[in-house]
């Protein structure tokens, strides 16, 4: 007894609400062409895979990839992210304007994330609606990630500058900030 996906009212990006037996929510699927400035976008944003997202360090496409990073890196559940899943999902009720293949069998690509449920969208509420500790997890769980993001970088670009024959990844981890990624 399935129920087609729902593209949510909001958001810019597409987003789809996933309900069980009962109509209730249990998940969004945000599929990676439909992020904004993805080919199948269907809010009117669409552009090129790998192009600048809608944040400027994001390229386009990417986006579902974080949020699988982000609840894999929340340790102990510090952060409240919710159970999130790369998933892959095939339904008529979403989103197609190109006309190229993004994946292999015609599946779309995405996070596949447990349903929280809300009053509204955080945009739509005042900042001092949030408590100030919730505020603080996100923020420190948001630096966490920045600084994983900027050392596999680092690392990345120092591997394909090496001239070395033999690369030790383990010395190309940057010293700056707590916690060294170093010898692990």
């Amino acid at each position: 007894m399935g129920f087609a996906p729902q593209l949510s009212w909001d958001g810019t990006g597409g987003t789809y609400v996933m309900r069980g037996a009962g109509r209730e929510p249990l998940a969004a699927f945000k599929p990676r062409d439909e992020e904004p400035f993805a080919p199948n976008n269907p809010r009117g944003l669409p552009g090129k895979m790998g192009q600048q997202g809608i944040h400027g360090a994001i390229p386009s496409g990417e986006a579902h990839v974080r949020e699988v990073v982000a609840y894999r890196l929340d340790h102990g559940n510090f952060a409240s992210v919710p159970l999130t899943l790369q998933a892959e999902a095939v339904h008529p009720a979403f989103f197609v304007h190109s006309h190229v293949a993004l994946s292999r069998f015609g599946a779309k690509v995405g996070s596949l994330q447990a349903w929280v449920a809300s009053d509204d969208v955080a945009a739509n509420l005042g900042c001092a609606t949030f408590p100030t500790r919730e505020v603080h997890k996100i923020g420190e769980h948001s630096k966490a990630l920045a600084l994983i993001w900027y050392r596999a970088l680092t690392w990345y670009s120092l591997r394909l500058s090496s001239p070395r024959t033999h690369f030790e990844p383990w010395k190309a981890v940057g010293t700056r900030g707590r916690g060294s990624l170093a010898a692990r």
